[in-house]
């Protein structure tokens, strides 16, 4: 008999178990919760029209003057891998003629949709003293001139500007190696660029000097350009591009770990050398951001393949 009972109260159990999973599984947020992605990143429009630079989408208009529109459907996917290569802050305003929520849209592309565009696809569109527009095959070549210039490699340090004189003679060498343009193959050296001197901007700062007594930090016209051929490191090898010369401290510094970081020395021949090995130029930008140092390497369009400056 009690044998019995705990059966019992074991088939209670399982199910109690199995009808709480079939309510939870039938919960409205459970179902908002799986489709939330889209929701986040689709709007709804009962119609599109164009008129003038604008993109009238109920009460909501977009200036096609800023960014162009891309008009795509269902038999449009071969598109999206070149929709997601484009910034964000340059991708076209996307908008799929759909009866109904796309399922096809993954969700790294903020979009609209609607059953009544009024353009065929695939479509590009944008306002230049008059409108302008490219359909079908002609799209895709667009799509990926507007993926330029293209971010292929990103480094950075921490650099405090209000430490001393080494963090602001980082950010000053960092200026000087801003904007520079390498062809494929073209040959990077650092010295070619920064040139540590009171009248380039450069003040005293710490730099690690090999005495009698051992490796000591003192002051240096320049002190503090490592931390900058240290970032810029890291950005050419995240871009994967071939590293010719490359040096590191003897001491440990506080930017970067033990073999990790990047020493220059004019008075010692060491220099950092990298060579572009991608089959564009690239371009490199270095900027100050709040307490960072930064360096960004983007690869450009050759101007044979540009149809037009978007």
């Amino acid at each position: 008999m009690k044998k019995q009972r705990i059966g019992q109260q074991r088939l209670f159990c399982i199910l109690l178990i199995l009808i709480g999973s079939m309510v939870l599984a039938a919960l409205p947020y459970r179902a908002q919760f799986r489709v939330q992605a889209h929701q986040a990143a689709a709007v709804a429009v009962d119609n599109v029209l164009i008129v003038g630079h604008s993109l009238q989408m109920g009460e909501q208009s977009l200036d096609i003057q800023d960014r162009p529109a891309l008009f795509i459907d269902s038999y449009c996917r071969d598109l999206l891998p070149d929709i997601l290569l484009i910034p964000e802050a340059r991708r076209p305003y996307v908008i799929v003629t759909a009866d109904t929520q796309p399922d096809f849209m993954p969700e790294g592309i903020n979009y609209y949709w609607s059953p009544n565009t009024g353009t065929k696809s695939p479509a590009l569109v944008w306002y230049d003293q008059k409108l302008v527009g490219y359909m079908y095959s002609a799209v895709e070549p667009l799509l990926y001139q507007l993926s330029y210039p293209r971010l292929i490699g990103e480094g950075q340090t921490d650099n405090r500007l209000d430490a001393d004189g080494t963090n602001r003679n980082a950010a000053r060498a960092a200026q000087q190696i801003s904007g520079t343009e390498l062809a494929p193959g073209e040959v990077f050296s650092f010295y070619d660029y920064v040139a540590p001197s009171p009248q380039n901007g450069y003040v005293e700062g710490l730099t690690l000097f090999n005495t009698e007594e051992g490796p000591q930090w003192q002051p240096d016209i320049g002190g503090g350009i490592c931390r900058t051929a240290t970032a810029l490191n890291f950005a050419v090898e995240e871009a994967g591009m071939e590293v010719i010369e490359r040096h590191n401290h003897t001491e440990t510094v506080s930017y970067a770990r033990l073999g990790e970081d990047t020493a220059v020395a004019r008075s010692s021949g060491w220099d950092y050398r990298f060579r572009n090995t991608t089959d564009k130029t690239v371009r490199i930008v270095g900027i100050q951001q709040e307490d960072r140092l930064i360096f960004e390497i983007y690869e450009l369009l050759d101007q044979s393949q540009e149809f037009r400056t978007l």
